[in-house]
């Protein structure tokens, strides 16, 4: 997993977009497209936790 260094990015002329829908989590493939769209396949997958972590430390120490 790259480490990307916060510090050293300009707020002003970068935008970051996080998994929109919430599940910060690892993707299962799965053998039919329709699979994705069955209810609640996103909210069962198991969070990545350094993900949620870092969009956490993001939150909580670089302000817009």
């Amino acid at each position: 997993m790259e480490v990307i260094n916060v510090e050293r990015i300009d707020a002003s002329k970068n935008r970051l977009f996080v998994d929109m829908d919430s599940t910060l989590a690892k993707f299962t493939p799965v053998e039919q497209l329709e699979t994705l769209y069955e209810e609640g396949y996103f909210y069962n997958q198991k969070p990545l936790i350094s993900v949620v972590d870092a969009i956490k430390d993001i939150i909580s120490n670089h302000e817009s």
